[in-house]
Formats: C-alpha cells, structure tokens, sequence
C-alpha cells in the first residue's frame, strides 16, 4: 500500500474521529449569531371629534367628543430572512355626539381590531417603507337617547384590505426623531345591517335575520384610516403624538351609515426584547427593528 493510499485512510479516520465535533461547532456558531427581532409596542390616548350620521337611528347627522385608546405591536416576523414584519392593533373609541338644534344624543362606542403583514424596503435615503395586507374586525353599536322605538343600531364587520407606511428617523444635532405615516383600506369582507324598518325583536326574537349579513366591498362600504405620528426618544422609550382620521360608511337596504373620526393621539412607545429572546441569543447577536 503505496504513501498516496495511507494518506487518504488517516484523511478519512481524522474525519469521522472529529468530523462530527467540527459540525457541530459549527451549529453552535450559526445557532449563537440568531437574529434578535425586538418589539416595537405603543400605547396612546386619543382625543377629537366624531360625527355620526346612521339612517336606521335617524336623519340628522350628530358630532360630538370621541376618546379613545389604542395599543400596537409590531415585530419582524421569524420568517422571511428581515425582510417582513407584523402588526397588531387594538383601539377602542368611544363618544357622545348631538345634533345641530341640541335636542337628541348619541352615544358611540367602537372596538377595531387588525392584524397586518408587511414587506420591508429599506431605502438608501433612511427611509422605510412597508406595504401588504391586513385582516380586521369592528364591533361596536350606536344607542339613540331619543328613540323608544329601534333607539340602537348594532355595528360588526371583518375585512380583508391594504396597508401600508413610511417611516423615517431625522436627527436634529444627534437627536433622532422618528416620522411615520400608516394608512388601511380594507376592499373585501362582510358587515351587519337590518333591513329597511326590521326592528332587532324581529331578528333576534322572532328570528327573521334573513338577509342581515352583507358581503361588502367598494360598491357598498368603505372604511379608509390615516394616521402620522412623531416619535421623541425620552430614556429607552419614546413619547409619541400624532393625529388619526378615519372615515367608515356602508350603504345597504336603503339606509346610510357614516362616521367620520378625527383625533389627536398621544403615548409611549417602546422597544424591546422579549424574555425567551433573551435566554436564547448572545449579546453579539444582529437586531432587526420592524419600525426603528
């Protein structure tokens, strides 16, 4: 046996001798350099006004004061390779609104809930610009304090749309102030709505709910949200203010429903890693940020 063949067999001892142990050194190092993906998470209060106009309650259309609080949590997916992130959004509104001669009430209260997923491009120039679908729900009611008859008007849809942002952070002498602008425009889905004069005892009571449940779409309904926003880092966390508007109408059985809400927002946002991250990655891991 030539020097050539005794060369080759101490190559393939050494390999299966130490070969594993190389692999798995190897593992170790990919598994150590994870991806460290924080979550950007922001609670806010919103103020403003809230104009209701709803056919099935009455014909004049109401405005008034509508409060509200909102949370978001955004997070780049674990999928992906960075280069798609989530969000979930949580807002409750609630209002009072009057007509023009200052005789008749409404009370508003509204629950909205959407979950979003979004392609990342980063822009050469720090801009950040994110767009993809969204799936949300509403659940809400309207209560007329003028009528005895039909005084409440029940609201519930779940849809199926667009979304999309830009964000960009400007230093101003080293401090970093972060811009963004959102939008949603949901396209498809389904929405509650009576037919013209069924009362809710005959729904619900008699059970005639034939015909209540609508498929919805640009024909029929329309529910668009805007919402910018400024973010000033104070310590680890950033206060953030903004203004939202948001415009929802459906047209269905002959009766009209609109409300058109604009408010002013202001919160803290705040970025970090979640527990399990924290056991799993090393300190010299990269980060990701779905929003800084």
């Amino acid at each position: 046996m030539g020097i050539r063949q005794y060369r080759s067999m101490f190559i393939l001892m050494m390999f299966f001798l130490f070969g594993k142990n190389i692999i798995q050194a190897v593992e170790r190092d990919n598994d150590s350099v994870k991806i460290v993906r924080p979550v950007v998470a922001s609670t806010y209060f919103s103020v403003g006004n809230n104009q209701v106009y709803d056919t099935y309650l009455s014909i004049n259309r109401y405005s008034g004061l509508d409060v509200g609080i909102g949370h978001e949590r955004m997070r780049v997916a674990p999928f992906g390779a960075g280069r798609l992130a989530a969000r979930h959004l949580f807002e409750v509104d609630f209002s009072t609104t009057r007509n023009r001669p200052g005789n008749g009430m409404m009370i508003t209260g509204m629950f909205d809930y959407s979950f979003g997923l979004y392609r990342i491009f980063r822009l050469p120039c720090k801009l950040k610009l994110l767009g993809g679908g969204e799936l949300s729900t509403n659940v809400g009611g309207i209560y007329n304090l003028r009528n005895s008859n039909n005084p409440a008007a029940a609201k519930a849809s779940v849809n199926a749309g667009v979304s999309g942002m830009a964000v960009y952070t400007w230093r101003v002498s080293g401090y970093p102030i972060t811009l963004r602008y959102s939008m949603s425009l949901p396209f498809i889905g389904t929405f509650f709505c009576p037919g013209y004069g069924q009362t809710y005892y005959e729904m619900f009571s008699l059970g005639n709910t034939k015909g209540i449940v609508h498929f919805g779409s640009f024909h029929n309904q329309f529910d668009m949200s805007n919402m910018f926003t400024v973010d000033f880092p104070v310590g680890r966390s950033a206060v953030r203010i903004g203004y939202k508007n948001r415009l929802r109408s459906t047209h269905q059985n002959h009766l009209v429903y609109k409300m058109y809400t604009h408010v002013f927002t202001v919160g803290i946002a705040t970025e970090f890693v979640t527990r399990s991250q924290r056991r799993k990655v090393m300190s010299a891991a990269s980060s990701i940020s779905a929003f800084y």
